[in-house]
Order: structure tokens, then C-alpha cells, then sequence
């Protein structure tokens, strides 16, 4: 036998559902993970972020598996497994998959009938959350058979994922950063009548989250604006001569052998005509460190931003601190050491009280 499939093989999902408005691009989670009772052959999509999720096609032989990475496009989607493709596509209201191309290379004992029990499976259209079909929470049955709230919660989750991303590319103000977002099917699991519950909050919670990643979009852009911008000399000197000083924060630390003792971090800022010259040191768990020194110019926002060979450090005071962070996040660890510990030493965030600043 030449080929163990013949090109193109179309397997057609029967689907208890419909989704009118079938689109891949920008579903994020888990579409789901489906498979024969009999003989276990089936396909898994998980792990969706904007146009790339992974995929697992398997067959009743234990050893065989066909896992890669799923590129989508707005009306298709398709993973090469070297000479073997799979192609998913909406065909009216039906998920359409077909696979082309020869798989004996990846998998060696696979067999066109084992491809074709794929088509007795109980495949449904694809939604972002796993195991549609075995899913017993009653939330998650309601979103199986309610397109609009399935489409709201597409909507709470694609605009949570964009909102996280955007907060970890540049310095975020305390309190415009994304709080912690309450789990919506949890919540409404619990209530009587879960799918009033979801009526009711999820329509209100994607609109919410869509406005704050807007938001953080274009604070973003804002941000991103200022860093390009100069102050005019006059007002750089005058805000330069109320930073100028040392600024300490002692605080308790350790070792992982269990020693403990008290460190303090220290950033001296002093005058270079009317830049900012900084020198600072962070402590760390496992006596680790963080320093750095140089000369930062001033923004026309009142902030300070020092950039070299990728490394940016922003100073500025917010509320009752002075802040010193690097933006991007961790674009400045080289300044960190490698010396082995817990956690990650960074400049992000790194705060001194105003009042512990002295001009000696």
C-alpha cells in the first residue's frame, strides 16, 4: 500500500449545535476534547491564544498520536505533521476537518479506518472551554446551547488574555492595573438558576473588560508617546531639585537554608546639568542584587527615563513613594547577577518612600 490516506479525506462532524457567526481568529482556552467511547479515537484543541492553539488527533493505537502546533486564520485553520496536513474549516453550521497528504511517516500504524471512525465521534462546533459535550456543570451546558452567552464569554475571555498582555509590556499605575477577575462559571455554578446568573453578570462583564483593555491600549499608546517626548530645561531643573537626596527601605530577607536578616535598598539621586544621575541597589531573597547607575532625561510628563542597550528605567513619583522600574518589564536583568535563588530578581516596581529621603 502506497499511502495509508487518500488525499484530500473528509471527515464530516455530525454537531448538536449551530454557531451563526463561526470564526477562529481570537478565541483563546479550550475549544475542546472529543473522543469515541469505543476505541478512544478522537481530536483535542487546547490551549488557544489568538491565532495558535495546540491540536492532538488520536486513534485507537495507544502509540499513535498526531500533536502540533494549530495556526488559524479568520475561516480556517490547518497543522502540517511533516507530510501528513489537517485542515479545520466551518461549513455552514458544522466544523468540516479534512486531512490530506501522507501520515505514514508520522505515524506508522495508522489506518484509513481508524481515521474514519473520527466521523462516528460526537463532535460538536467548538467552543472555548473544555469538554463541551462532557462537561456536567450546568453553567457549562447553558453556554453549550446558548450562542449569544457563548459569545459573550469569548468575548470576557479574549479581552482578559489582551488586557494581561498589554499590563505586562509597560509600567501600569497601581490603580489602573487589571485586578484579579472572579471566575464567572464558578460563581454562577453556585446560584440556583445558573444560567439567569449568567444573563444577568456575563453580558456586563465582557463589556467591562473590553473597556479596560481599550483602556490599557491607550495608555499604552500614551505612554509609549512620552517616552519619546523631551521637558523643556526650566521645568526638568525644578522637578529635579525635589528628587534630589538618598532614599532607603529596610526590610527582613533570607536565605533558603532559613537565615534571616535585614536589608536595606538604596537609590541616590544627584544633578548632571538637568539630567538625573541615579545609582541604585535592590536586595533579594538569597542575597541576591539588583544595581545599576546612570543619567536619566526628563519627560514632558514629569517622569525620568534612562534607556541604554535595551535596559529603560523610569523614576517618577506616585502617591507617598518614588518609584524606580524598568520598561519594559525585565528589559533591565542583566543588572541582576545570576547568582541562584528563589524567585526572579527585578528592577519592576521597585519602590522608596518619599519620606525616607535625606539631602546629606
Amino acid at each position: 500500500m502506497k499511502s495509508l490516506l487518500i488525499a484530500p479525506l473528509s471527515l464530516a462532524i455530525s454537531i448538536s449545535i449551530s454557531m451563526p457567526a463561526f470564526a477562529f481568529v481570537g478565541w483563546t482556552g479550550e475549544w475542546g476534547n472529543w473522543k469515541s467511547a469505543a476505541d478512544g479515537t478522537g481530536i483535542s484543541v487546547a490551549s488557544c491564544q489568538e491565532k495558535t492553539c495546540q491540536i492532538r488527533i488520536a486513534t485507537g493505537d495507544p502509540k499513535c498520536r498526531l500533536e502540533g502546533v494549530l495556526a488559524t486564520e479568520e475561516s480556517e485553520a490547518s497543522v502540517k505533521f511533516k507530510t501528513c496536513e489537517v485542515k479545520l474549516s466551518p461549513a455552514g453550521d458544522r466544523l468540516q476537518i479534512k486531512i490530506n497528504g501522507d501520515c505514514k511517516k508520522v505515524c506508522a500504524t495508522l489506518q484509513p479506518t481508524e481515521l474514519s471512525r473520527l466521523n462516528e465521534s460526537p463532535y460538536t462546533t467548538a467552543f472555548p472551554w473544555p469538554q463541551c459535550q462532557s462537561e456536567s456543570r450546568r453553567v457549562a451546558q447553558t453556554l453549550c446551547t446558548d450562542a449569544k452567552l457563548a459569545e459573550h464569554l469569548q468575548s470576557l475571555t479574549k479581552n482578559e488574555a489582551r488586557a494581561r498582555e498589554l499590563q505586562s509590556k509597560f509600567y501600569v499605575p497601581r490603580d489602573l492595573m487589571l485586578a484579579d477577575v472572579p471566575d464567572i462559571l464558578k460563581e454562577c455554578e453556585a446560584k440556583q438558576d445558573p444560567k439567569s446568573c449568567l444573563e444577568t453578570t456575563l453580558p456586563d462583564r465582557a463589556s467591562l473588560m473590553a473597556a479596560k483593555a481599550s483602556q490599557l491600549k491607550s495608555l499604552k499608546m500614551k505612554h509609549e508617546s512620552d517616552l519619546k517626548s523631551t521637558a523643556p530645561a526650566p521645568a526638568a531643573r525644578s522637578s529635579l531639585e525635589s528628587l534630589k537626596g538618598t532614599y532607603k527601605r529596610k526590610f527582613k530577607s533570607g536565605t533558603s537554608d532559613g537565615d534571616k536578616f535585614e536589608v536595606t535598598d538604596d537609590l541616590k539621586i544627584a544633578s548632571e546639568e538637568n539630567d538625573l544621575a541615579f545609582d541604585v541597589l535592590l536586595n533579594f531573597f538569597d542575597e541576591r542584587e539588583c544595581t545599576l547607575n546612570g543619567t536619566a532625561k526628563a519627560l514632558k510628563s514629569g517622569r525620568w527615563y534612562y534607556k541604554n542597550k535595551g535596559c529603560g528605567i523610569l523614576i517618577f513619583k506616585e502617591g507617598a513613594d518614588l518609584v524606580l522600574t524598568d520598561d519594559p518589564p525585565q528589559s533591565c536583568q542583566q543588572h541582576c547577577g545570576k547568582k541562584p535563588g528563589k524567585g526572579t530578581p527585578t528592577f519592576f516596581n521597585a519602590r522608596f518612600p518619599l519620606s525616607s529621603r535625606t539631602t546629606k
